[in-house]
């Protein structure tokens, strides 16, 4: 009985555990997309001055800012289902 209910238990714990990363994976997913898309019109070289001034500014590592312009640059359909999600 003990071992059922540990695995039912169990069971529904990697299920929440699931789901809480699949939304954190969506969240971080949109929030580079975003920053990328505010960096979107910048040169390389001025993406990467203004990520060490973000980066002293906000608290934030630098990369995540190069990071970002970089998976926005690579990803402009993406611009199509965030206005799509949007809606």
């Amino acid at each position: 009985m003990r071992k059922k209910i540990a695995g039912e238990i169990g069971y529904l714990i990697e299920e929440a555990e699931s789901k809480i990363w699949q939304r954190a994976s969506d969240v971080m997913l949109k929030l580079y997309w975003e920053i990328g898309y505010l960096l979107k019109d910048m040169k390389e070289k001025e993406v990467r001055e203004v990520s060490a001034n973000l980066s002293s500014e906000l608290s934030v590592d630098k990369r995540m800012f190069e990071l970002a312009y970089f998976f926005h640059k690579d990803n402009p359909i993406m611009e199509k289902a965030m206005g799509c999600m949007a809606s």
